[in-house]
């Protein structure tokens, strides 16, 4: 079973618990405005072309690219010596 498939039953069956608590608590309801976004960003991945990373990994693989536009900065400050700079 890979992460992709995995992500989509998690997702179907979030959103099934979801609805189903709300019926009998509304104010679960509200979890919808935190889950749906990363529910929508984690298909956006499953479903494009061009990173082959973030179709595989859904969600977790953005981390990559972030973690990538950060590195200069964490390489200046923790890994270069003084004299190296």
């Amino acid at each position: 079973m890979t992460v992709r498939q995995i992500f989509m039953i998690f997702a179907l069956m979030s959103l099934l618990l979801i609805a189903a608590i709300s019926l009998f608590w509304p104010p679960v309801g509200w979890f919808l405005v935190v889950l749906l976004p990363i529910l929508l960003l984690g298909f956006i991945d499953c479903f494009q072309k061009k990173q082959t990373i973030r179709r595989l990994y859904p969600v977790v693989g953005r981390f990559r690219y972030m973690l990538e536009s950060v590195r200069p900065e964490i390489q200046q400050y923790f890994v270069e010596s003084e004299t190296d700079g």
